[in-house]
C-alpha cells in the first residue's frame, strides 16, 4: 500500500515573519491575514512604484513624492508590531529592506541575512527597485 502525500500543508494559526530591530524581535504582519481589498492595495502599490522607478531620469518631483508615499504605504501595512517610535527610527534604505526581505520570505524564497551597510560621504544607500521587488513574480506558487 503506498503511503498518502498531503496536496498541501496549512497551518491556519498563521505564521508571520520576525525583524529584529536594535536586538528585539518584532512580528511582522502575516500575509495571509490581509483582506482581499489590502492584498490587493498592497500589490497595487508595489506596481505603481516599479512604473515610477522605471521613469528614472523622467521621474518628476511629484513621481518622486508619491514613491514615498507608496513606500510608506506599503511599509506600514506590513510592519505589524514594530512601535511607531522605532519605525520612525528606521532610515528609508532600511525600511525598503525589511519590505523587500518580506515579500521573497513570503514567497519561500531562501533570504540571507543581509549587512547593514555603511553610511556613505553621499547618505545612506537605499535597495533599488527592480522586479524582484514585485509580489507577483515571487511568489512560488506550487
Amino acid at each position: 500500500m503506498a503511503q498518502e502525500k498531503s496536496l498541501l500543508s496549512i497551518e491556519t494559526a498563521g505564521a508571520p515573519e520576525h525583524v529584529e530591530i536594535d536586538g528585539k524581535l518584532y512580528a511582522l504582519t502575516d500575509y495571509d491575514s490581509f483582506s482581499i481589498t489590502d492584498a490587493h492595495r498592497l500589490q497595487r502599490s508595489g506596481v505603481r512604484m516599479r512604473e515610477l522607478a522605471a521613469l528614472q531620469e523622467a521621474l518628476t518631483d511629484a513621481g518622486a513624492e508619491e514613491m514615498e508615499s507608496l513606500a510608506d504605504t506599503i511599509f506600514d501595512m506590513i510592519a505589524g508590531e514594530i512601535p511607531d517610535e522605532v519605525r520612525a527610527k528606521l532610515r528609508f534604505g532600511a525600511r525598503q529592506r525589511l519590505v523587500k526581505h518580506y515579500f521573497l520570505a513570503w514567497g519561500g524564497l531562501a533570504v540571507e541575512q543581509p549587512e547593514e551597510p555603511a553610511p556613505s560621504e553621499n547618505g545612506p544607500e537605499t535597495t533599488p527597485l527592480d522586479s524582484s521587488d514585485s509580489m507577483e513574480e515571487t511568489r512560488q506558487d506550487g
